[in-house]
């Protein structure tokens, strides 16, 4: 891991065409601006953490209940209406 300290206002270049911005500092926090091609995915590891989990899990079939009937179909049969 390269550990790099920068000043408010600085830039870190990543490669060719990715470029790390020090936005604002404040105690306890740093602001990033992060330019990048749109073919590169930039996620905060904490928030891939949770959509790792949910892909992990998928949610249990559910069921949508009319509320004329009160009858529960399936989603399939919902598309064929």
């Amino acid at each position: 891991m390269l550990v790099i300290s920068q000043k408010e206002k600085g830039q870190i270049l990543i490669g060719k065409d990715i470029t790390i911005r020090v936005l604002e500092l404040t105690p306890g926090r740093v602001k990033l601006g992060i330019e990048a091609p749109s073919d590169v995915k930039i996620k905060r590891v904490d928030i891939a953490a949770v959509e790792q989990r949910e892909h992990s899990y998928p949610a249990q079939k559910r069921h949508k209940i009319p509320a004329t009937t009160g009858k529960k179909v399936e989603d399939s049969d919902l598309s064929e209406k």
